[in-house]
């Protein structure tokens, strides 16, 4: 794939950020998310626990923009963890983050900060609000940031109607695809310099955007209007219809004049073209809301199949207001890729929603699934293991391989005092500490090695046996791979 090779860091929270590093991973980077203990990122729970999120079973919202990444758990805030950290980052080609700017100062994770360990990095910022101003450290979420401050939350609402809410995740995936194409941006600027750089945009310049034929209106002096009321409409082909069975269209037709009586024809209302009321442009604006209603009653009277047949037949296109089980379910979506097939099904969901960019000639993904929540640095637990050292088997870059003096203290311990997860961790641990060593990097799938599943890696001295494979481990060369029979997988939650 064209991104094979390449290392992300996804060193973000929620959807904006991590989405941008999902779609370098549909097209074969190797993505390693970052995340804090002891549950990992948020996000992973929404779909069970926070309000407005449709429930499921299934932890589609993870699924979704988590899928085909690696993770591990590092709690920045500690010596050893941000070590660990700056090991990565030594052999990333990107990395990502949506932390509000005083956070990426206290941790030191600025683009200042991380560019004196690889000059090459590309470094990708997407904040709320931008990293000036009164508000740069507001934490933001799209429905506060991209839609309500654009002004476009205030464009969407009839007139004295207060302002819709919004759709989750709407603007978190919009700025995605931007912080997207800025990455490649900076990869082709290096691509041609030999240097990394500093990307950058926000929620807010994102939504500006989205809304930039309005505010262009406004900064040349125009008035621009809430939306009109349907009966108070003066174009009866600009609204949508709803039919006896409650689905909705447009009737796609522009010219007015030529057309509307060819669709008051195809509705059986041909005797209309007689009615002075609508015999003329002036005079069909001056009792558009009549001649709505005449629309609207006639086609309540029959379900959406008839229609779309008669109109068909009458070379007028009709656009579907789709329902979100159309939608999954319509064959311009399915037969443009617009569903990405998943690799591991674990429920009822065969497939996720893919990211909007293709490329001739050039596969993506499958949707693997969403990573576990990964092994941890920088914590304390109390109790004791051995120590090893991973590397992704089909990346050119060794795990943690700057990280020496980090992995001599590292150890691996069960993630649950639990009997089961301690059992787990056990068989999970066993193959790892039987890893053949090569020296050269194998190239295989990239769920291979994944710091991931039910251990910890802390920080400790403790254990002779633990030390002893540390050692070992560090005297190999930073080229060497690590090769296991039987590998960590990532799986959904």
């Amino acid at each position: 794939m064209l991104l094979e090779g390449m290392r992300v860091i996804d060193c973000g929270s929620w959807v904006a950020a991590p989405a941008a590093a999902t779609v370098l991973g549909d097209f074969g980077a190797e993505v390693i998310k970052i995340e804090p203990p002891p549950g990992g990122d948020t996000y992973r729970w929404c779909a069970q626990f926070v309000p407005g999120f449709p429930q499921s079973a299934e932890n589609y919202p993870w699924q979704l923009t988590g899928r085909n990444k690696k993770s591990i758990m590092l709690d920045l805030k500690q010596d050893d963890a941000y070590a660990a950290l700056l090991a990565l980052v030594r052999t990333a080609d990107v990395f990502l983050t949506n932390f509000p700017p005083a956070v990426l100062a206290r941790l030191k994770l600025r683009w200042a900060d991380l560019r004196e360990h690889n000059p090459r990095l590309v470094y990708g910022q997407l904040t709320g609000y931008g990293e000036q101003g009164p508000h740069a450290n507001l934490a933001a979420f799209d429905r506060t940031g991209w839609w309500a401050r654009s002004g476009m939350m205030d464009r969407m609402r009839y007139r004295d109607a207060p302002p819709a809410g919004g759709i989750l995740g709407w603007g978190d995936h919009a700025s995605a695809m931007s912080m997207f194409g800025a990455v490649m941006l900076g990869l082709y600027q290096r691509e041609r310099t030999g240097q990394g750089s500093k990307v950058y945009s926000s929620l807010l310049a994102n939504g500006l955007w989205a809304n930039a034929i309005p505010l262009a209106a406004r900064l040349a002096g125009a008035e621009v209007q809430l939306e009109t009321p349907r009966h108070e409409m003066s174009n009866a082909l600009a609204i949508p219809y709803g039919t006896r069975d409650g689905h909705w269209f447009y009737p796609w037709l522009f010219d007015e004049e030529r057309d509307w009586l060819r669709f008051a024809m195809a509705l059986g209302l041909g005797h209309l073209g007689e009615d002075e009321r609508f015999t003329s442009t002036p005079e069909r604006r001056a009792h558009a809301s009549a001649l709505i209603r005449l629309f609207e009653e006639r086609v309540a009277q029959e379900d959406w199949p008839h229609w779309q047949s008669v109109m068909a037949g009458e070379g007028i296109d009709l656009i579907a207001v789709s329902t979100l089980d159309e939608v999954i379910t319509d064959p311009q979506v399915v037969q443009n890729g617009g569903l990405l097939p998943l690799s591991m099904p674990a429920g009822a969901a065969t497939h996720t929603v893919n990211s909007p960019i293709f490329m001739e000639g050039c596969p993506q993904a499958r949707g693997g699934p969403g990573s576990r929540a990964g092994a941890a640095y920088g914590r304390d637990p109390a109790r004791t293991g051995a120590v090893c050292r991973l590397a992704p088997a089909f990346s050119p870059h060794p795990f943690l391989a700057a990280a020496t003096s980090v992995s001599k203290r590292a150890r691996v311990t069960a993630s649950s005092a639990s009997a089961s997860a301690r059992a787990t961790s056990s068989r999970l641990f066993r193959p790892l500490l039987a890893l053949r060593i090569s020296r050269s990097i194998a190239r295989s799938a990239p769920t291979a090695f994944a710091v991931t599943g039910p251990v910890e890696c802390g920080t400790s001295s403790e254990g002779a046996s633990a030390a002893h494979v540390a050692s070992d481990a560090c005297a190999f060369s930073k080229r060497a791979s690590l090769s296991a029979p039987e590998r960590c997988r990532t799986s959904s939650e």
